[in-house]
C-alpha cells in the first residue's frame, strides 16, 4: 500500500444513519444476535445512542477498519454534513497532521443536494443546515429561526452554492495532491445534474463540465454489478442492489439510507477501487 492512514469525511450515508437502530438488527446477519432489548437511548438531542458501537462497527469506516487492520483510520463524517464541512474539516485535519497527511488516503464524499454550514458564535460551533432549513443540528430554537429560517434562505441559491462547493472541492483536492496525499471520491449523485442557470451566470457550462470530467469524475469510486457501472453511490445501492432500510426491513423502518447490508456492499466496492488506485 502507498498510504499509512485513511481519512474519511462525508454525511449520513458514510456516518451510518439507521445502523444503530435496534429494531433493524434482526434483519441482518451481522447484527441479528445482538441483544436489542435495552431500547434506544439517545445522547441528548443527537442521533448518537447506546447502540452507537454497532453503527461504528457496521458503517463504511468500521468495515474499512476491519479490512485494513491496524492501519490508523479517522472518520469525521456526520449526518446532515455539507461539502463545505467536508472541505473545512479535511483542511483542518491536514493542517494539524501535516506529516501524517502526506501518507494518507482521503476518502471524501460529495453529499447529496445543496447544504451548507454556518458558524454561530453564541453556540461556539458550526451548524449544519440543508435546503429544508430544519433544525436537525439542534441549536437554540430562537437562533435557528433567526439565522437558519429567516436569514439563510435569503442568501442561499442552489446554483451558486453548487459552484462554490465545486470550487472549494477542487482546491482541496489540488492541495492534497500537492502534499503527496492520495484521494478517492464518493459521489452521492452525478454532479452534472446540479448545473443551473444560476451557475452558468458566473462560469460557463463548458468549463464546469470540463472540471467535473477532468478532476471529479475520474477520481470517483466506480460501482459495478452485473456488467452495469455507475459513479453514483445512491444509484448503486438503491437501484443495483435494492439495499435501503425500507427494502431490507420489509418496511419496518421506512428510510432510503443505505442499510447495514448496503454499507457492506459499498465498502467492498471502495476496497476494489483502492486496490486499483494502489
Amino acid at each position: 500500500m502507498q498510504f499509512k492512514t485513511i481519512y474519511l469525511n462525508g454525511c449520513s450515508f458514510m456516518w451510518g444513519v439507521g445502523h444503530s437502530n435496534p429494531s433493524v438488527f434482526k434483519y441482518f446477519e451481522e447484527t441479528k444476535n445482538i441483544d436489542a432489548s435495552h431500547g434506544e437511548h439517545f445522547n441528548g438531542k443527537t442521533l448518537f445512542n447506546n447502540y452507537d458501537w454497532v453503527r461504528q462497527d457496521t458503517n463504511i469506516s468500521g468495515r474499512l477498519k476491519k479490512h485494513y487492520g491496524e492501519l490508523p483510520l479517522i472518520d469525521e463524517s456526520i449526518y446532515g454534513g455539507s461539502l463545505q464541512r467536508v472541505v473545512r474539516k479535511t483542511y483542518n485535519w491536514i493542517f494539524n497532521n501535516d506529516k501524517q497527511a502526506k501518507e494518507t488516503l482521503f476518502i471524501l464524499e460529495w453529499p447529496i443536494g445543496v447544504r451548507n454550514e454556518m458558524y454561530i458564535p453564541l453556540q461556539k460551533r458550526y451548524v449544519n443546515y440543508t435546503a429544508n432549513f430544519d433544525n436537525f443540528d439542534n441549536i437554540d430554537p430562537y437562533l435557528h429561526r433567526l439565522m437558519i429560517n429567516e436569514i439563510a434562505p435569503n442568501f442561499f441559491a442552489d446554483g451558486v452554492a453548487f459552484l462554490e462547493d465545486l470550487q472549494a472541492f477542487v482546491g482541496l483536492l489540488a492541495y492534497i495532491k500537492s502534499i503527496g496525499g492520495k484521494y478517492l471520491l464518493l459521489l452521492d449523485e452525478f454532479p452534472f445534474d446540479n448545473i443551473s442557470n444560476e451557475t452558468i451566470n458566473y462560469v460557463s457550462k463548458h468549463q464546469i463540465k470540463n472540471t467535473l470530467n477532468n478532476i471529479i469524475v475520474p477520481n470517483a469510486v466506480i460501482f459495478e454489478k452485473d456488467g452495469k457501472k455507475t459513479r453514483s453511490m445512491i444509484e448503486y445501492y438503491r437501484e443495483y442492489e435494492e439495499a435501503t432500510f425500507t427494502i431490507d426491513t420489509m418496511g419496518e423502518l421506512v428510510d432510503d439510507h443505505n442499510s447495514i447490508r448496503a454499507s457492506k456492499l459499498i465498502t467492498e466496492q471502495i476496497i476494489k477501487n483502492i486496490n486499483e488506485l494502489s
